[in-house]
């Protein structure tokens, strides 16, 4: 399936709001309870489910450009045990551009006491990042919760100045008997707000006595999560809102425009200054090739310039504000230090001076939002990358992204929409990820099965491309115990009786060095042992796995982050005394366009080790539903067939298979 040429909601309706309203009310109570709530016994909108959302309100402020504001309130009723584990832990996730305020929750017991939170049970901590960006969240423990109590949350979503664009998601894990949202829009005529509407039906529009926009849906069933879905946005009932210069008229005049603005500042930004082109005669040797050049460009500003966007680099507020402003590429490389988009025109200044063509480009981020070629509204197609044209092709670079190989995007941003500099106008057009050989992950085990069942020996993995990037934005900011944790616990997920020891990481925030990790793993009763047979898995890394895919059925998009590569090589010596009965190897397999699986079974050290080759290639990231049946069978397939065992039978003579050896050539 081509990237961007299909948009995943099931109904995305825009329809114009026109710019009107007054500033929303912040409620300093709680709404009025009706007694009757806590009297049901059943949800409403599926009978089996543990609880329920009763009311899911939002009410967005746009009236104050400077200050937009959204209030979130949530009641929900418990009906059984199920929803009190479902509700033990409340969690509102947010990015660090914006903040989270007046959280504040509640429990009605059946008899009507109310317990409150105290203030002090709200934790706040970071869930996950990707890149420069972090994922935050507040979370808390209500107390009280039983069978027929009501909880009540709210909290107040403080987006910067200026971040008008919205999204609300009205579909989570619980069903929603009834979700309501009031739009206090921006008054500016020369702007008008716009409304996307996401597995949600048309309803037209509504208005307040004071002139705001009300929405409304019921009944809405709990969402369902499935692997490598696409971005929520796409597949949760939820609307976004977003707003337009009424002078875009056509779909791609915006784009045109934005096109013809990126060439004026590739013009002014590439035209290097004396103090660039003296950099860059510095950096690369005369006798370079113009590749040369830009690979110790490239090297260079991800290594030598100071990346105020990395994890690795704090700054106090106050330090923060007392940085130097970067006003072009001069100033940047002066000031040895600048943001991501900084390092960018810095490079692109660089670059400029090889002779070969460089520009300016700004792609989509796909984690956030997919976009097509026919849809791509101003806000959808935003991260500045660099352009260069090698043999007549482009190549792009994100430098801002310290830990990307030469010439490749983020998986966020490869895959997806960009549009070019270009004098004549901008155009939507297709960028396409690296292929799988450059995102690779190794893995080489060198064991020792010993009488007992027990495995122990030394694991090395070593990563490059996409994969590298993405293991090394999880650690580099984190402390050695921490990434030996990571790494313990990574294995301990498969293989939970592992003792993992003597851990050793290399490279985890190094751009230029591929990450490297090795570990000493020991496993009492690997092998299954019954009388004088021992069964075992040769397949060491696959113990334990879980099937990829497990539901029959799907319903959303199929989309993995990236084009990748594993490549598993395992030796196992056996025990003394032991050799292989009915020996026999697993096929590979064919997987046509998404890609293949190959694995081979030998005898190596003179027949007294088994070597296993698996390599597994995903060629293809983005499957449409009704392709599902067929993709799920076959990981079912390679799941079984890593699942394959070997049987050891004690012997008085050497051991003896009609397996053929895997090759070992470019083994380590």
């Amino acid at each position: 399936m081509k990237p961007c040429t299909r948009i995943v909601p099931k109904a995305l309706i825009p329809f114009v709001l026109l710019a009107a309203g007054t500033p929303a009310t912040q409620a300093a109570k709680w709404p009025v309870l009706d007694p009757a709530e806590l009297a049901e016994t059943q949800a409403v909108v599926d009978p089996e489910a543990g609880a329920e959302v009763i009311l899911r309100s939002v009410e967005i402020d746009h009236a104050d450009y400077f200050r937009p504001s959204e209030e979130h309130y949530f009641r929900i009723r418990i009906y059984n045990e199920r929803g009190i584990k479902l509700l033990s832990k409340v969690e509102i996730t947010y990015r660090n551009s914006t903040t989270i305020a007046g959280v504040a929750a509640r429990t009605i017991k059946p008899d009507g006491t109310v317990i409150e939170l105290p203030r002090e049970e709200i934790h706040d901590q970071e869930i996950v990042k990707s890149g420069n960006e972090r994922t935050r969240v507040k979370a808390f423990a209500p107390a009280g919760l039983e069978p027929g109590a009501i909880l009540e949350y709210r909290y107040t979503r403080l987006p910067a100045p200026g971040r008008l664009l919205t999204w609300v998601a009205f579909q989570g894990s619980l069903p929603v008997r009834r979700a309501t949202c009031k739009v206090e829009v921006l008054a500016i005529s020369d702007y008008t707000m716009m409304a996307l509407f996401f597995n949600w039906p048309d309803q037209g529009t509504k208005r307040d006595k004071m002139g705001a926009y009300l929405f409304e849906l019921t009944n809405i069933p709990a969402g369902k999560e499935e692997p490598f879905s696409p971005p929520e946005v796409h597949t949760s009932a939820s609307i976004l809102f977003f707003y337009k210069e009424n002078k875009d008229g056509e779909q791609d005049t915006y784009w045109r425009r934005r096109g013809r603005s990126l060439h004026t500042e590739t013009t002014r930004t590439v035209r290097p200054a004396k103090a660039v082109a003296a950099a860059a005669a510095s950096i690369a040797a005369s006798g370079d090739s113009a590749v040369e050049k830009l690979e110790k460009f490239y090297d260079f500003c991800r290594t030598k310039i100071t990346n105020r966007n990395l994890d690795t680099i704090t700054y106090t507020r106050e330090e923060r504000k007392k940085l130097p402003r970067n006003r072009d590429p001069s100033d940047t490389l002066a000031n040895g230090s600048g943001e991501a988009e900084d390092i960018n025109l810095l490079f692109a200044a660089l670059a400029a001076t090889t002779g070969l063509e460089a520009r300016l480009a700004v792609v989509n981020d796909r984690s956030v939002m997919l976009v097509s070629q026919s849809f791509a509204e101003r806000f959808t197609i935003t991260h500045k990358v660099v352009a260069v044209s090698i043999d007549g092709e482009w190549k792009f670079f994100d430098p801002g992204s310290v830990y990307l190989p030469f010439g490749t995007l983020s998986w966020e941003h490869s895959d997806t929409c960009y549009v070019l500099a270009d004098k004549e106008g901008g155009e939507i057009k297709l960028l396409n990820g690296p292929p799988s050989s450059l995102s690779t992950r190794r893995r080489r085990a060198d064991l020792t099965l010993d009488e007992n069942g027990t495995l122990e020996g030394v694991v090395r993995t070593t990563y490059s491309g996409l994969w590298d990037a993405a293991r090394k934005n999880n650690m580099d900011d984190e402390s050695p115990e921490e990434r030996e944790k990571t790494v313990r616990e990574e294995v301990q997920s498969y293989m939970p009786r592992a003792e993992v020891t003597e851990i050793r990481i290399d490279g985890a925030a190094d751009p230029l060095t591929p990450l490297w990790i090795s570990y000493r793993i020991r496993v009492p009763d690997y092998a299954e042992r019954t009388g004088s047979r021992l069964f075992f898995q040769p397949a060491v890394f696959e113990k334990g796995a879980e099937l990829v895919f497990k539901e029959p059925m799907r319903e959303s998009q199929i989309l993995f982050r990236y084009r990748r590569t594993e490549d598993d090589t395992v030796v196992i010596k056996l025990p003394a005394g032991y050799a292989l009965e009915e020996a026999s190897a697993p096929e590979p397999l064919d997987l046509g366009v998404v890609g293949r699986y190959d694995i081979a079974l030998g005898m190596v050290g003179g027949g007294q080790a088994v070597a296993l080759k698996r390599k597994f290639r995903l060629d293809a990231i983005a499957l449409a539903p009704e392709h599902y049946e067929a993709l799920r069978s076959a990981f079912e397939i390679i799941h079984n067939r890593d699942n394959h065992l070997l049987t050891l039978r004690r012997a008085e003579r050497g051991p003896e298979s009609g397996v053929e050896p895997p090759s070992t050539s470019g083994e380590e």
